[in-house]
């Protein structure tokens, strides 16, 4: 996906933010025009938030990002895309905004993203080996197509054995961070209904032991 094309075409909002997560409970989607400093010019939807940078994997393994999102949440690493979690509305912003389809390199398998997350279901992304030390280019995207509520949240599963199946609907995984989580993003995160693990796996290239 070409950062050009987005800024060439839509409102960019002047306000850059840094988080170490994707792990947001139902909130007002208007509030995320607040949180961008930009009330006047973005409403409640029709926007679509994008986080870049860089993650470094603590440990070599087979892992999938695994996600909901209301609208939609998007994942690629290294432009390929490996999670796409959409409602029914974030399917209509694809052909406006953001189609991982055509813009990334498709990911998917036939273990892939089922289609719908109704009832508190998550989507689960392709699995993708990640050695220990490298670096690997991601982004993540958020969005809402239309409504007045959000929410997105984003958790990594790693593979152990030869299993592909699916997460189950109430198996806890841990939230994908780049960083420790503080007690106080812990209590935020509780607020959702979907099971996680809050201690684990940290992909921030400070976590790597550089002996």
């Amino acid at each position: 996906m070409s950062s050009q094309k987005i800024d060439s075409t839509f409102f960019r909002a002047p306000n850059k933010l840094y988080s170490s997560h994707i792990f947001i409970p139902e909130t007002e989607a208007r509030l995320v025009a607040k949180s961008f400093d930009a009330e006047g010019n973005v409403g409640e939807s029709g926007w679509a938030a994008i986080y870049e940078g860089v993650i470094t994997p603590p440990e070599t393994g087979d892992y999938r990002f695994v996600g909901k999102g209301d609208d939609a949440l998007l994942v690629s690493v290294n432009e390929k895309a490996v999670l796409w979690s959409v409602t029914s509305g974030g399917l209509n912003m694809q052909a406006g905004v953001i189609d991982p389809q055509s813009d990334w390199t498709p990911g998917y398998s036939s273990d892939g993203t089922p289609p719908r997350i109704w009832n508190g279901d998550r989507h689960y992304g392709s699995w993708v080996r990640l050695t220990k030390g490298a670096r690997y280019r991601i982004k993540i995207v958020f969005a809402e197509g239309y409504g007045k509520t959000s929410e997105f949240q984003l958790q990594i599963q790693q593979r152990h054995g030869n299993s592909l199946a699916a997460p189950a609907k109430t198996e806890p995984l841990p939230v994908f961070t780049l960083a420790p989580l503080t007690s106080r993003e812990i209590a935020v995160m509780k607020k959702t209904d979907l099971p996680a693990v809050f201690s684990g796996l940290i992909f921030g290239a400070d976590s790597i032991d550089k002996k």
